[in-house]
């Protein structure tokens, strides 16, 4: 019996919290989601496909280059990319630099 490879179930969570993240975009009347939820959401999407991309990496390692298991993990480091951009992106003043007095 063989285990299935932690990495592609990362992988296929994480799309699945990036699509709903995209779906439910800050609106000024708030939107489908509280904005803690989304960044709860977006801060354990990031963690969990951090969490798969290393056993992705270790999986290479120990068994030899495979090329799914390549395209899982490389697939794992771009949603947690992309999760952690949109985590950051929720705050209010993301990137806004204070003025110098």
């Amino acid at each position: 019996m063989t285990k299935f490879p932690f990495t592609w179930l990362a992988l296929g969570a994480g799309l699945l919290i990036a699509l709903m993240l995209l779906g439910a975009q800050a609106t000024p009347d708030g939107g489908p989601l509280p904005l803690l939820t989304q960044l709860i959401l977006a801060e354990f999407g990031f963690i969990l496909n951090v969490i798969g991309a290393w056993s992705g990496l270790q999986r290479l390692q120990r068994d030899g280059m495979q090329w799914s298991m390549v395209s899982a993990t490389v697939g794992c480091i771009v949603i947690a990319v992309v999760l952690g951009l949109m985590g950051v992106a929720l705050f209010p003043d993301a990137g806004a630099v204070a003025p110098a007095q």
